[in-house]
């Protein structure tokens, strides 16, 4: 693996997880990726790998089943231990990551195959830090975005924190005086780039939250009751850009 390479796929895994991901782990799931790169140029045929996916996917349904009985049956520190921590799920995301950013190369295999009149699979297009494995990996067919998904969960969170900061720096400097109305300005760019993160913070700012079903779709914005928002609600001015009308 080139250096360059290498230095970059470390420069990212530590900007996408900041302090969850420590520098020897990061190298630790490179260290993973190579190797399973170097399995598959080892002349395995497909069906052996499709094999082998299959029997560590039974191997792990296997061993979940047996963990969520045990957990059921019985209450224990022992049972606890068995579960998942989060930093097997950081680890797992993250040389998930590295495997995707591997595929890069097919960016000028799908230029080709574009060139030649081909089908390029489609994939939604977004920022690398902040939609991580939901735009990787490149050199697809992007889309902008699904308005029937926005705001995405990460969107919602950081929307929420942005409305709490604009209403925070506005009490300190009016003594404690919530404003009356709040402009924001709703770009398409910036919306297909976030997920939706200048709607979440519209929706926050007046007190409402989206309700999504069991896909993940949002069906309505329901309002947040007084008593559990704590505050009054702000009216929002909402500026729109052309693409996101």
């Amino acid at each position: 693996m080139h250096i360059h390479l290498l230095h970059f796929l470390i420069l990212y895994l530590q900007a996408y997880f900041g302090e969850k991901l420590s520098e020897e782990d990061c190298a630790k799931a490179i260290s993973k990726w190579k190797e399973e790169q170097e399995f598959k140029t080892k002349g395995q045929s497909e069906s052996n790998v499709l094999e082998t996916i299959w029997s560590s996917f039974q191997e792990f349904a296997m061993k979940f089943t047996q963990d969520q009985s045990l957990e059921s049956i019985e209450e224990s520190n022992n049972a606890s231990e068995e579960k998942i921590s989060e930093h097997d799920v950081i680890f797992a995301e993250a040389t998930n990551i590295v495997s995707l950013l591997g595929q890069t190369t097919e960016e000028l295999d799908s230029i080709m195959n574009l060139l030649g009149g081909g089908y390029i699979k489609p994939k939604p297009g977004g920022d690398l830090l902040r939609d991580g494995t939901s735009v990787l990996p490149t050199g697809r067919n992007i889309h902008a975005l699904d308005p029937y998904r926005m705001p995405s969960a990460g969107a919602w969170a950081r929307g929420q924190r942005a409305a709490e900061e604009i209403l925070r720096q506005h009490c300190e400097a009016n003594n404690g005086a919530y404003p009356e109305t709040t402009a924001v300005t709703l770009w398409g760019l910036d919306t297909i780039k976030t997920r939706g993160e200048s709607i979440a913070i519209v929706l926050s700012l007046v007190g409402a939250r989206p309700v999504k079903e069991g896909t993940g779709r949002t069906v309505r914005y329901d309002l947040v009751p007084l008593e559990e928002l704590g505050r009054p609600r702000v009216d929002v001015l909402a500026s729109l850009s052309g693409i996101f009308r």
